[in-house]
Protein backbone atom coordinates (compact mmCIF):
# COMPACT_ATOMS: atom_id res chain seq x y z
CA UNK A 1 0.00 0.00 0.00
CA UNK A 2 1.40 3.35 -0.69
CA UNK A 3 1.34 6.31 1.45
CA UNK A 4 -1.50 8.47 -0.55
CA UNK A 5 -3.52 5.37 0.21
CA UNK A 6 -2.63 4.92 3.67
CA UNK A 7 -4.24 8.60 3.56
CA UNK A 8 -7.02 7.66 2.33
CA UNK A 9 -7.78 4.99 4.69
CA UNK A 10 -6.36 7.45 7.55
CA UNK A 11 -8.90 9.64 7.07
CA UNK A 12 -11.16 7.86 9.40
CA UNK A 13 -8.69 8.06 12.49
CA UNK A 14 -9.38 10.20 15.42
CA UNK A 15 -13.98 9.96 15.02
CA UNK A 16 -13.24 8.95 19.00
CA UNK A 17 -10.89 10.39 20.82
CA UNK A 18 -10.29 6.54 22.83
CA UNK A 19 -7.28 5.33 23.05
CA UNK A 20 -8.41 1.91 22.53
CA UNK A 21 -10.38 2.85 19.93
CA UNK A 22 -7.98 4.50 17.67
CA UNK A 23 -5.95 1.63 18.94
CA UNK A 24 -8.35 -0.38 16.82
CA UNK A 25 -8.25 1.43 13.75
CA UNK A 26 -4.96 1.54 13.21
CA UNK A 27 -5.16 -2.27 13.80
CA UNK A 28 -8.46 -2.60 10.98
CA UNK A 29 -6.22 -0.59 8.39
CA UNK A 30 -2.73 -2.38 9.24
CA UNK A 31 -4.13 -5.74 8.89
CA UNK A 32 -3.99 -7.08 6.77
CA UNK A 33 -3.25 -4.95 4.38
CA UNK A 34 0.47 -4.94 5.80
CA UNK A 35 0.85 -7.92 7.67
CA UNK A 36 -0.66 -11.33 9.25
CA UNK A 37 -0.64 -9.73 12.59
CA UNK A 38 -0.18 -6.58 14.27
CA UNK A 39 -0.70 -5.24 18.06
CA UNK A 40 -0.57 -0.99 19.76
CA UNK A 41 1.46 -0.67 22.73
CA UNK A 42 1.89 2.49 24.72
CA UNK A 43 4.15 3.24 27.66
CA UNK A 44 2.56 2.83 30.89
CA UNK A 45 3.67 5.47 32.51
CA UNK A 46 1.59 7.59 30.38
CA UNK A 47 -1.34 5.58 30.93
CA UNK A 48 -0.63 5.63 34.97
CA UNK A 49 0.45 9.23 35.08
CA UNK A 50 4.24 8.16 36.40
CA UNK A 51 7.44 9.52 35.54
CA UNK A 52 9.79 7.78 33.62
CA UNK A 53 12.12 5.66 35.51
CA UNK A 54 14.15 4.62 33.00
CA UNK A 55 15.68 0.79 32.78
CA UNK A 56 13.14 -1.54 31.10
CA UNK A 57 10.70 0.38 28.91
CA UNK A 58 7.04 -1.36 30.55
CA UNK A 59 4.45 -1.01 27.62
CA UNK A 60 0.35 -2.18 28.19
CA UNK A 61 -0.66 -3.96 24.56
CA UNK A 62 -4.32 -1.90 23.78
CA UNK A 63 -4.93 -3.79 21.07
CA UNK A 64 -3.88 -6.87 18.52
CA UNK A 65 -5.44 -8.43 15.65
CA UNK A 66 -4.30 -11.45 13.52
CA UNK A 67 -6.07 -13.30 10.41
CA UNK A 68 -6.35 -16.73 9.78
CA UNK A 69 -5.61 -19.84 12.27
CA UNK A 70 -3.73 -16.83 14.48
CA UNK A 71 -6.97 -15.24 15.06
CA UNK A 72 -8.58 -16.51 18.46
CA UNK A 73 -5.50 -17.92 19.71
CA UNK A 74 -3.90 -14.47 19.04
CA UNK A 75 -6.47 -12.50 20.43
CA UNK A 76 -6.43 -14.94 23.48
CA UNK A 77 -2.45 -15.31 24.32
CA UNK A 78 -1.69 -11.90 23.54
CA UNK A 79 -4.69 -9.93 25.54
CA UNK A 80 -5.69 -6.32 25.48
CA UNK A 81 -4.03 -4.31 28.80
CA UNK A 82 -1.56 -7.29 29.31
CA UNK A 83 1.79 -4.86 30.89
CA UNK A 84 4.68 -6.00 29.06
CA UNK A 85 8.58 -4.99 29.44
CA UNK A 86 10.82 -4.08 27.06
CA UNK A 87 15.22 -4.10 27.74
CA UNK A 88 16.05 -0.56 26.53
CA UNK A 89 18.47 -1.80 24.06
CA UNK A 90 15.79 -4.48 22.60
CA UNK A 91 14.75 -3.59 19.27
CA UNK A 92 11.04 -2.28 20.73
CA UNK A 93 13.09 -0.74 23.10
CA UNK A 94 15.15 1.32 20.78
CA UNK A 95 12.27 2.39 18.95
CA UNK A 96 10.59 3.50 22.24
CA UNK A 97 14.19 5.08 22.85
CA UNK A 98 13.38 7.48 19.35
CA UNK A 99 15.66 5.45 17.13
CA UNK A 100 12.68 5.11 14.75
CA UNK A 101 11.12 1.90 12.67
CA UNK A 102 12.55 -1.72 13.09
CA UNK A 103 12.31 -4.11 10.76
CA UNK A 104 13.41 -7.70 11.76
CA UNK A 105 13.14 -11.38 11.00
CA UNK A 106 12.37 -13.09 14.72
CA UNK A 107 11.99 -12.09 17.64
CA UNK A 108 14.44 -11.35 20.43
CA UNK A 109 14.68 -13.89 22.81
CA UNK A 110 13.97 -11.80 25.61
CA UNK A 111 10.04 -10.59 24.58
CA UNK A 112 9.73 -14.61 23.42
CA UNK A 113 10.49 -15.32 27.16
CA UNK A 114 8.04 -12.45 28.22
CA UNK A 115 5.19 -13.51 26.71
CA UNK A 116 2.61 -16.50 27.42
CA UNK A 117 3.22 -20.01 25.39
CA UNK A 118 0.32 -19.65 23.24
CA UNK A 119 1.33 -16.40 21.87
CA UNK A 120 5.25 -17.72 21.62
CA UNK A 121 3.39 -20.59 19.53
CA UNK A 122 1.74 -17.65 17.48
CA UNK A 123 4.08 -15.50 16.99
CA UNK A 124 6.84 -18.06 16.08
CA UNK A 125 5.40 -18.55 12.64
CA UNK A 126 5.97 -15.15 12.00
CA UNK A 127 8.90 -13.93 9.80
CA UNK A 128 8.56 -10.68 9.48
CA UNK A 129 7.79 -7.40 11.44
CA UNK A 130 7.91 -4.11 11.47
CA UNK A 131 7.45 -1.79 14.29
CA UNK A 132 6.90 1.98 13.66
CA UNK A 133 6.82 4.84 16.92
CA UNK A 134 3.78 6.28 17.91
CA UNK A 135 4.24 10.12 18.97
CA UNK A 136 2.25 12.80 20.63
CA UNK A 137 3.57 16.34 20.96
CA UNK A 138 7.08 15.06 18.74
CA UNK A 139 7.97 12.42 22.18
CA UNK A 140 7.54 8.44 21.43
CA UNK A 141 4.67 7.42 23.67
CA UNK A 142 3.96 4.07 21.77
CA UNK A 143 4.63 1.91 19.11
CA UNK A 144 2.05 -0.08 15.80
CA UNK A 145 3.89 -3.46 14.85
CA UNK A 146 2.96 -5.94 11.99
CA UNK A 147 3.92 -9.30 11.65
CA UNK A 148 3.74 -11.60 7.74
CA UNK A 149 3.66 -15.26 8.81
CA UNK A 150 5.00 -18.12 7.10
CA UNK A 151 7.99 -17.40 4.56
CA UNK A 152 7.64 -13.96 4.44
CA UNK A 153 9.36 -11.21 2.48
CA UNK A 154 11.49 -8.64 4.40
CA UNK A 155 9.27 -5.08 4.85
CA UNK A 156 9.93 -2.71 2.08
CA UNK A 157 11.60 1.15 2.71
CA UNK A 158 7.73 2.22 1.35
CA UNK A 159 5.43 -0.29 3.74
CA UNK A 160 7.89 1.41 6.03
CA UNK A 161 7.05 4.87 5.03
CA UNK A 162 3.22 4.20 4.65
CA UNK A 163 2.95 2.83 8.03
CA UNK A 164 4.79 5.47 9.79
CA UNK A 165 2.55 7.62 7.99
CA UNK A 166 -0.55 5.66 9.32
CA UNK A 167 0.84 6.21 12.49
CA UNK A 168 1.72 9.52 12.64
CA UNK A 169 -1.95 10.39 11.16
CA UNK A 170 -3.17 9.02 14.86
CA UNK A 171 -1.18 11.47 16.76
CA UNK A 172 -2.55 14.54 14.32
CA UNK A 173 -6.13 13.62 14.77
CA UNK A 174 -5.88 12.23 18.64
CA UNK A 175 -4.71 14.46 21.61
CA UNK A 176 -5.39 12.07 23.76
CA UNK A 177 -2.18 10.23 23.13
CA UNK A 178 -0.81 11.50 26.17
CA UNK A 179 -3.62 11.43 28.59
CA UNK A 180 -2.95 9.78 31.96
CA UNK A 181 -5.40 7.59 31.31
CA UNK A 182 -7.50 5.53 29.28
CA UNK A 183 -10.89 6.32 28.97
Amino acid sequence: MTAAAAGENGRWLGTSLDLTDIAGVLLDIAVPRYGDGGAVFVLERLVAGQADSGGQLVTRRLANRFRREDGELGHAALPPGELIAFMADSRYGQLLSGAGPQRFSVLEETVMERIRPGARQVLARHSSFLAVPLTARGAVVGLLVVSRAGQADPYTDGETAALADLAARAERKSTRLNSSHIT
